[in-house]
Parts: C-alpha cells; structure tokens; sequence
C-alpha cells in the first residue's frame, strides 16, 4: 500500500474495506448514485498512485517472494522495475479507464439537481 509493505491483519482490514467500498461503488453506480462515481473515481487514482509508489520504493522481489512465489520468479519481477516500462504501463492502463469514469460522469444525477415530482407523481429515488 502506498510503496509500504503490510502483513497479517492490516492487510486483511484493508482488502475488506476496499471489498466493501467495491461492493457499494459498483451497486451504486448501478444506480447512478453521485457518491459511488466519486467513490469509484477515488479509488481508481488512489489504486493508481499506490501502485506507482510501491513500483518506486518498493523492492519487487521481496514483493513477490512474500506473495509466496518463487526466487526466479521474484527475480524476474525486480528486472521489470529496472526501466520505466512498469511506470508507463500503469498510466496507459489508467487513462482509459479515468477517461471512461469522467464521461460517464454525466449520467449521474445528485439528488438536490433531481427534477421535482408533479403533484400526484411518486418521486424519483436516485
């Protein structure tokens, strides 16, 4: 997380939080929910700036060596980190997905920009 490596149960809360706001950013936005667009856009960049400070402090091979993989395949993951590859990488891999976030922007209503019921008409929940 942010360049740190954690273990045991930090790790764990972490992965559940993350899960959780998943769960609520993907039933929102299903929705089209305000809160979980910002909620997903949130969690794009901040997943993006994470994985560019643990590419950048991080030694990879000790990454990968306490996921459980083996020493080659540890060392080959430290050889990918030795240019700028991984880096751009990560930024080709995001711009889409911000690009797809920012136009679906549009089709998210705030519920104080709603337009009003007519008498007789049953609100609209968004």
């Amino acid at each position: 997380m942010f360049g740190v490596l954690v273990n045991g149960l930090a790790t764990r809360l972490f992965i559940v939080t993350a899960a959780g706001l998943l769960l609520y950013a993907a039933w929102g936005l299903y929705q089209l929910r305000a809160r979980a667009w910002w909620i997903a856009l949130a969690m794009v960049f901040l997943g993006y700036i994470s994985n560019i400070l643990t590419i950048w402090r991080a030694d990879l091979a000790e990454v990968y060596a306490q996921m459980g993989y083996k020493p080659e395949v540890a060392a080959a993951a430290a050889r990918l980190k030795s240019g700028p590859g991984l880096k751009w990488l990560w930024t080709l891999l995001i711009i889409p997905w911000a690009a797809w976030l920012l136009y679906l922007r549009r089709y998210f209503i705030v519920r104080s920009d709603a337009p009003a019921p007519s008498e007789g008409e049953p609100p609209v929940h968004l």
